[in-house]
């Protein structure tokens, strides 16, 4: 008890934290951090602007736009030359419009290669349908093989088509069995079209060197006969429009000041009817405003402030309308008049606070005459009604 005592009555301070303090403190000044930490009140009074959330718009898909008429009734495909070097045209499959590369009129996979165009069929195989796709110079590109039993194998997981390209070629397959289905035998969504087929003897009925059809061969060696397919022609779709992403709201700090700056205008940062009390400060802080920048949007601004704060019929609004800084209901918006008063002039007038160019005219005084005489000099703060005594609730 008797060392909890002494400690109690011990009053000599720490020299150790003293000086570790005083180390602090001469540290702080070197930085600036101490004078900033004392003595500003920078960013206390600050404006910001808020700028709402901007839902996400979604992308537009439209109809490829049908340049050769291929999606319609009575089309007819282009006349061909008859011989071995014929029927390689394929432009009436394509839109050149919508971009720097043809686009297929006609539905066409996403995940057809590039050149490709269409769901395509045919029956001239051994046995089954095959479907694919035309792809340059109006050449036949299987993807899904015909069936033995008959039709065509639509699994893209069938064992029959284990092989290299079983797994980056399974989407591509994926996504014409789909295609295929959504039209075979749907009245209306296809047409016939001539193209090579890659040569084979099951399906023309002859040896190719027997065969009397038209027939040719490329550079490499392949060979080809020209046949009948059929063409789906549902419409394309592309991305007329690509949408936009979600934007977040954000607030945005528009001006930051200390206390008490001059500058500082709390009109902005009040809701459009809905202002707070004022106190004596913010009222002179616009007051100084609106005389010392006369014409400008932040005088208007805050005589609009003063104009919403000051309530109709209450004191501080009277004192606001004899100085001019608001009119009266039944003024008539007279607030750029000028009213010359003088100390000899006879009944009251007034010149607007902040008129601009009063100050130069000869004679003038910018206030008015009070009821019982006294001239009230807006250049004179002596002569104003004290802020202080009349500011109140409003």
């Amino acid at each position: 008890m008797g060392k909890f005592s002494k400690i109690k009555k011990y009053s000599k301070p720490s020299l150790s934290v003293d000086e570790k303090i005083d180390k602090l403190n001469k540290e702080l000044k070197k930085t600036g951090m101490l004078s900033e930490i004392a003595n500003s009140t920078s960013g206390v009074y600050t404006i910001t602007q808020y700028t709402e959330p901007v839902p996400a718009v979604p992308p537009t898909l439209s109809d490829v736009p049908d340049i050769s008429g291929i999606t319609g009734n009575g089309f007819t495909q282009n006349d061909n030359t008859g011989d071995n070097t014929g029927y390689n045209d394929t432009s009436q499959l394509f839109n050149n419009n919508l971009g720097g590369n043809p686009t297929p009129i006609i539905q066409t996979p996403a995940e057809t290669p590039a050149g490709g165009v269409g769901v395509v069929w045919h029956d001239v195989t051994l046995n089954g349908t095959a479907v694919g796709y035309i792809g340059p110079g109006n050449v036949f590109h299987q993807v899904l093989n015909p069936s033995i039993a008959g039709g065509t194998e639509l699994n893209p997981d069938d064992p029959g088509y284990y092989g290299g390209n079983y797994y980056t070629e399974r989407p591509l397959r994926s996504a014409y069995s789909a295609a295929y289905q959504s039209v075979y035998n749907v009245p209306g969504t296809y047409i016939t079209w001539q193209c090579w087929l890659p040569y084979n003897p099951y399906g023309f009925g002859a040896l190719y060197s027997e065969y009397t059809g038209i027939k040719k061969q490329d550079g490499n060696g392949a060979v080809f006969g020209l046949a009948n397919v059929i063409v789906g022609i549902r419409p394309n779709k592309y991305t007329s429009n690509p949408g936009s992403p979600a934007q977040p709201g954000y607030t945005v700090v528009l001006t930051q000041n200390r206390l008490g700056d001059p500058n500082y205008f709390p009109g902005p940062v009040q809701p459009l009817g809905d202002v707070a009390g004022l106190g004596p400060l913010e009222v002179q802080t616009m007051l100084n405003i609106i005389r010392g920048t006369p014409g400008t949007p932040d005088a208007q601004r805050a005589r609009d402030t003063l104009n919403r704060w000051a309530k109709p019929g209450s004191k501080n609004r009277d004192n606001l309308i004899k100085m001019g800084v608001l009119e009266q209901a039944s003024a008539g918006g007279n607030m750029g008049d000028i009213a010359q008063v003088t100390p000899s002039a006879t009944g009251s007038g007034r010149m607007p606070y902040g008129t601009p160019g009063g100050e130069t005219m000869p004679g003038a005084i910018r206030g008015y005459r009070d009821s019982g005489g006294k001239v009230i000099d807006f250049d004179n703060p002596a002569t104003w009604p004290s802020i202080k005594n009349q500011v109140k609730g409003a």
